[in-house]
């Protein structure tokens, strides 16, 4: 149903640009779309109809004998933003007491 083959992208940006002036009550002056990697406006629609999300944002677990830190960050809606990781990211050195991490970040 979402195929790019049965998905009008003129309407769809004029959908978007429509929704956007009535939240911001015609605030924004420039309405203009990031180009994607093909060059063509970066419009799109999702299907979350089979919404999957982790359990927890960072986990500590048990790496060659030091603590490893891991972390998600991706949409912002659902999961943490980098900076959000990069403040646990100070908070474990902080409370490691000299003790090295290992972290990994899965986007």
């Amino acid at each position: 149903l979402l195929s790019s083959d049965n998905v009008n992208s003129t309407a769809l940006q004029q959908l978007t640009r429509e929704v956007a002036t009535f939240a911001t009550r015609g605030g924004l002056k420039r309405l203009d779309f990031a180009l994607n990697s093909r060059g063509e406006p970066d419009v799109a629609v999702f299907d979350f109809t089979s919404l999957s999300a982790a359990q927890y944002a960072c986990s500590v677990a048990d790496r060659k004998g030091r603590p490893l830190c891991q972390c998600l960050v991706g949409d912002a809606l659902l999961e943490v933003s980098f900076l959000d990781v990069s403040f646990t990211f100070i908070i474990c050195i902080f409370i490691s007491h000299g003790e090295s991490y290992y972290f990994d970040i899965n986007v």
